[in-house]
């Protein structure tokens, strides 16, 4: 995979975001085939054309449209230093960035809902959509294409204002942003993430796919934002892929004490204990009553319904701390165990291998804690 500096580097050289497309594969040179998605026709015509030998009053030369498909290109200058070029209708219509593609795209990348939304009154600044922390806080993700570090600092510092919370800011690439700007969004628990390093090209060269990482960045601005509810005895997480859900997941468990976690597109499972998940007592170092829950949820091969002998009025207290830990450490929005009607139970969206404890009497001892 490479990356596309080159084109998020171009963009911020481009006003308006718009050319016609042998400007842009001028300007983006190797780098166009893989972004020519990204940009989409307009009804207007260029009444210019680049010169290839930019050098007087002259250029860049005149459009002239003789109908018919027959488009030329002349000299400006009156001498006519240049030949005439022969165009193609298309050679004239101004392709603009598509936003609002470009928008979904890193919205997959961060496995956030996309919601699209120009802001009025900022220039080349779109709200992406909203991360929201497990049911509760909310908090918007902005994409701002700026020509120069002032204008992304002004954009910036009216953007804290307006949204008055934690904000995500997406731009072109890191030279837009210098120390005073990184120390303004950390003062309100806010970052920058250059799109060079979420949205790169693939392995085949033929288009622009999503870092993996992208995933841990998304963890890294939810401790910031909401340190107060960031894992407990964990600094870890789940390398989950964008556009994972919980039904790509399969849980199994080795032992009392050892989870198994595969995900699709992740190649090697993971091995986890309790401290992974935040599920280890600070007192006595014994697993969590979240983590009794999820071993008696493999006992009952991932459902629990209230005719179960695990069940009892305090579950749904104890589901719902279990929800939250799972959410928080697979960097996932979705309930990843909801309540089914039909039949009345709690049911993982996740596989989860039916599992028989090596100490049962241990595990019905604990469930007991939940009835003092």
């Amino acid at each position: 995979m490479q990356s596309m500096h080159h084109l998020w580097s171009t963009l911020e050289q481009s006003p308006g975001l718009s050319n016609i497309l042998p400007e842009w594969q001028r300007r983006l040179g190797t780098t166009f085939d893989v972004a020519r998605s990204l940009f989409r026709p307009t009804n207007q015509r260029s009444s210019s054309f680049p010169c290839p030998s930019p050098g007087g009053n002259g250029c860049p030369r005149r459009v002239v449209d003789y109908g018919d498909n027959e488009i030329i290109a002349v000299c400006n200058d009156e001498n006519q230093y240049c030949d005439d070029i022969s165009l193609l209708p298309n050679d004239i219509i101004i392709h603009e960035l598509d936003r609002r593609k470009l928008a979904d795209m890193v919205a997959q990348a961060l496995g956030i809902q996309p919601a699209f939304t120009p802001l009025e009154g900022f220039y080349q600044t779109f709200m992406v959509g909203e991360i929201q922390q497990f049911g509760s806080r909310r908090f918007p993700v902005f994409l701002t294409i700026q020509l120069n570090k002032g204008a992304m600092r002004d954009v910036t510092i009216r953007l804290l204002t307006k949204a008055d919370t934690p904000i995500l800011l997406l731009g072109g690439t890191k030279n837009m942003v210098d120390l005073e700007m990184t120390d303004l969004l950390a003062r309100h628990k806010s970052r920058f993430v250059p799109l060079e390093d979420l949205l790169i090209q693939d392995d085949l060269g033929k288009r622009l796919t999503e870092v993996i990482s992208a995933r841990v960045l998304l963890y890294d601005f939810l401790e910031l934002a909401t340190p107060d509810q960031t894992p407990e005895n964990t600094s870890e997480y789940f390398p989950t892929p964008p556009g994972a859900k919980w039904e790509h997941f399969i849980f199994e468990f080795l032992a009392d004490s050892v989870l198994n976690v595969r995900c699709k597109g992740v190649k090697q499972p993971q091995r986890l204990e309790p401290e992974h998940l935040g599920m280890k007592r600070k007192d006595n170092g014994k697993p969590t009553l979240q983590w009794v829950l999820l071993m008696a949820l493999a006992v009952e091969r991932g459902h629990l319904s209230w005719e179960s002998q695990h069940a009892n009025p305090k579950v749904k207290a104890q589901k719902q701390a279990l929800s939250k830990k799972l959410r928080r450490y697979f960097l996932l929005d979705e309930e990843p165990i909801p309540w089914k009607r039909n039949p009345d139970a709690f049911e993982t969206r996740f596989v989860l291998r039916h599992y028989i404890s090596s100490n049962y009497d241990w595990l019905k001892n604990e469930w007991k804690n939940l009835e003092e």
